[in-house]
């Protein structure tokens, strides 16, 4: 059967890819909560036997590391005419963005090894923004860690101010 006579009959589904599964598992996990996250669970939600979906990740551990990619892709290192001072800030405002928009999602970035080539890349584009700033590689793997990890504390204590108070007045970073 073609693919055009498969998505214009009645209750097809779009066929699996690595993409549509980690959406998918990303929308779960901010429903549901990370630890609730099943591979039959997510089978399921996408129409399959959780067992289909090991023909795309080899395991729960594999379809992290893709949900954790689609997060980075939501904080990509800004590009424009900005300084790199400003498009560096806004890069860490778009990661406490991610996790206001995914705040069970978020637990990902601080606990899960970057290890996918999406993921070092990600680190490579952020290290040239320090880069262009002036730093030199060993300035920029500090200043990395140090703007890292502040801004994901501080971004993992919002998220739990606005659990026990969703109406948190949301903080801006400014220069």
């Amino acid at each position: 059967m073609s693919d055009s006579a498969r998505k214009s009959r009645p209750g097809a589904r779009a066929p699996l890819d690595r993409r549509r599964i980690a959406q998918t598992a990303l929308q779960l996990i901010d429903h549901h909560g990370l630890a609730r996250l099943s591979m039959r669970q997510l089978g399921s939600a996408l129409g399959v036997e959780g067992m289909a979906l090991y023909h795309h990740f080899h395991g729960k551990g594999e379809l992290l590391d893709a949900v954790l990619e689609l997060l980075l892709e939501e904080m990509e290192p800004a590009i424009g005419p900005e300084p790199p001072i400003e498009r560096l800030r806004q890069t860490f405002e778009a990661c406490r963005q991610v996790a206001i928009r995914h705040p069970h999602a978020f637990l990902l970035l601080p606990t899960r090894r970057f290890n996918t080539e999406a993921a070092l890349n990600y680190y490579e584009r952020l290290l040239g923004l320090f880069r262009e700033v002036g730093c030199d590689a060993e300035q920029s793997a500090r200043f990395f860690r140090v703007l890292a990890g502040f801004v994901t504390g501080a971004s993992l204590a919002e998220i739990g101010s606005r659990a026990k108070q969703p109406d948190a007045t949301p903080i801006r970073l400014e220069n």
